[in-house]
């Protein structure tokens, strides 16, 4: 067709944590996760970003990352079975490269669950429920090879990702504004804040913090 293959990808392929047309608004969080899935993949010489970097991109920052950590899904164990399953074949390469359909894939995915949830954002929680559901993605066969509780993850995501009766935003309410700080969730969607210096934090993640800390903590 006159084309050459690097010409169709860069005609066609979009980079991590670009906006794309319809979508519903990434938070910060998530294309700072998705730009960490690209530089996984770039140091493994991969030619794409797959979902098994996205994994990993996750523990970038956000709840998805307090999640994983929770259920004691380390990101270096997840690092080496993803290199050990899905090796990069080249070198390390300073440019990031593009995602893959699968990648993309998972990113409307999570646009999905986020929608169904009635939000008008997508965050880094919504992209780990949909590398969990998604059984054949890269991410999850990883997930599966360290013995992780899809299940378990269904559980802590369910406050993020199940429908909820959105409260009306009043116009000029300082409501309108309120997000909570860690997992980006909005007080219009119904939650309870709590206000700090200049941030939000919402009762779930609030919850959340609390059993880390005395997960940690110990007896």
């Amino acid at each position: 067709m006159g084309v050459s293959k690097q010409a169709a990808r860069q005609r066609f392929t979009v980079l991590p944590g670009h906006a794309r047309l319809g979508s519903l608004e990434q938070q910060p969080r998530l294309v700072a996760c998705l730009a960490a899935a690209a530089r996984e993949a770039a140091a493994d010489g991969a030619a794409e970003v797959g979902t098994h970097h996205q994994l990993l991109g996750l523990y970038e920052e956000g709840v998805a990352a307090t999640i994983l950590e929770k259920l004691g899904i380390r990101a270096d164990e997840v690092r080496r079975a993803a290199r050990e399953m899905f090796p990069g074949g080249g070198e390390p390469d300073e440019r990031l490269p593009p995602e893959s359909a699968e990648a993309r894939h998972a990113v409307e995915g999570a646009e999905a669950l986020a929608r169904r949830a009635g939000l008008g954002y997508v965050g880094p929680a919504h992209l780990l429920g949909a590398l969990a559901l998604d059984q054949g993605s890269r991410a999850r066969r990883v997930l599966g090879q360290l013995g992780a509780s899809i299940p378990a993850i269904k559980r802590e995501l369910e406050c993020y990702l199940s429908p909820g009766k959105q409260r009306r935003r009043r116009r000029g309410g300082k409501s309108a504004d309120q997000h909570c700080s860690f997992c980006g969730r909005p007080a219009a969607s119904g939650t309870h804040m709590v206000a700090g210096p200049g941030v939000w934090i919402c009762a779930d993640c609030v919850t959340l913090a609390g059993e880390i800390v005395a997960e940690r903590a110990g007896p």
